[in-house]
């Protein structure tokens, strides 16, 4: 157990005081707190997503296998279609990661359908995303 000073020990005493004083200041202290805890569970979500991002060796030869099947299709229309496909099956992130090894045309397309309103609200209502 910490040792406090005469200086922090009166300080300490004077804060209980105010509070009893006025609850408000307490009250203040806890919605502070909880602001507090509030931006603390979002650094940690953001972390656990990140963590959800990171590739295992599995995943990286699996991308790979995939990428393979989709560029072997040579064209982009389909190529497209299998990865809107894939979209529904493994994943946004994961179809993402397979057109980045594919030409700018097709990642570019990509996006821009994974961010239509129908294609989101899909992904939305079978909570993918």
């Amino acid at each position: 157990m910490e040792k406090l000073t005469r200086e922090q020990l009166e300080r300490k005493a004077q804060e209980v005081l105010e509070k009893k004083k006025n609850p408000e200041i307490g009250k203040q202290n806890k919605d502070q707190y909880i602001e507090q805890l509030t931006i603390k569970e979002e650094e940690i979500k953001q972390n656990l997503k990140h963590i959800d991002l990171q590739d295992d060796d599995e995943q990286k030869q699996e991308i790979e296998k995939d990428r393979l099947g989709i560029k072997s299709l040579n064209d982009e229309g389909a190529q497209l279609g299998a990865l809107i496909k894939m979209c529904f099956t493994k994943g946004p992130n994961f179809a993402i990661k397979v057109a980045q090894g594919l030409s700018d045309n097709v990642l570019d397309s990509l996006h821009a359908t994974l961010v239509k309103d129908e294609v989101y609200e899909q992904l939305k209502e079978k909570n993918i995303i």
